[in-house]
């Protein structure tokens, strides 16, 4: 939990580094900010635990198949990922202004 901490501790020290003006718009979108940002983290912690504890102790499906099955996730959250960046680089190309230039 220590490093949970810490992360939103660098995060919050970051984000008011990065906004030195203090106008109320500022503060309330950077505590918005956090406020998303650290219950996304908190909860992704939890269930993150919860389900690593279920699958070991109450399933007792062994270290060789937890880990197989979260090589498979990752390797999913991993593609899903990669797909995503595919779809918005080409995205981006083909709405350049200099798609043009680059295409003669």
């Amino acid at each position: 939990m220590s490093e949970i901490l810490h992360i939103l501790s660098f995060k919050l020290l970051s984000s008011v580094k990065l906004t030195m003006e203090l106008r109320i718009d500022n503060i309330v979108k950077n505590l918005a900010s956090i406020i998303v940002f650290g219950g996304f983290a908190i909860g992704a912690f939890y269930f993150t635990q919860t389900s690593t504890a279920y699958l070991l102790d109450n399933t007792r499906i062994g270290l060789f198949l937890f880990h197989r099955f979260l090589s498979m996730l990752l390797f999913v959250f991993f593609l899903s990922i990669n797909v995503g960046n595919i779809i918005v680089a080409y995205a981006t190309f083909y709405r350049s202004e200099e798609t043009m230039y680059l295409l003669t």
